[in-house]
């Protein structure tokens, strides 16, 4: 296996440092802390290269290897829910952008059929009208489904990295000496 290329350090004094404080449950349900996931974003902050490795640091009495690794299957189970949420949210912009395109298709072609099939003003003057939102639908469409925000690209880059992250628990002793 390669060598992590970015380590990130974090220092607990419990594994409850983690998470929520309003969330009693178990370690396995518990809800992850929104400190915890800014101060992990914010360490990674544009540097997406996908070989991670996350330390996590505690005392030495207060380690237990059960909970480390019910936290480990946790966060990780929280690392993918993120990066399919925001693979989500990128997917539902381009269909979006695809059912404008679909509209402003639809409104050029009615346009063609009002100029094709009558000759009066009105008509022609409501064709001119529905050819603006046609042309509108099909270039914001074209844009919502070619510009998704590098923000969004970005949170899922990032939680597809922390998903793949090597996390490991050390004892804060051993960082010390």
């Amino acid at each position: 296996m390669n060598k992590p290329s970015k380590t990130i350090n974090i220092a607990l004094d419990t594994y409850d440092d983690l998470f929520s404080d309003f969330d009693i449950s178990t370690f396995k349900n518990r809800a992850i802390s929104l400190d915890f996931k800014e101060n992990l974003e914010s360490q990674v902050l544009d540097n997406y290269d996908c070989n991670l490795k996350i330390n996590f640091s505690l005392p030495k009495n207060k380690r237990k290897k059960t909970d480390e690794s019910i936290i480990e299957t946790r966060l990780k189970q929280f690392f993918i829910f993120k990066q399919i949420t925001h693979s989500k949210r990128i997917n539902y912009r381009r269909l979006k952008g695809l059912r404008f395109i679909a509209m402003g298709l639809v409104f050029v072609t009615l346009t063609f059929f009002f100029e094709t099939f009558f000759t009066d003003l009105l008509p022609l003057y409501l064709a001119n009208i529905i050819m603006i939102f046609g042309w509108f639908g099909i270039w914001t469409g074209i844009e919502k489904v070619v510009d998704i925000s590098q923000e969004l690209t970005n949170k899922k880059q990032m939680y597809t990295c922390f998903s793949n992250s090597k996390i490991d628990f050390i004892n804060e002793e051993e960082i010390k000496n």
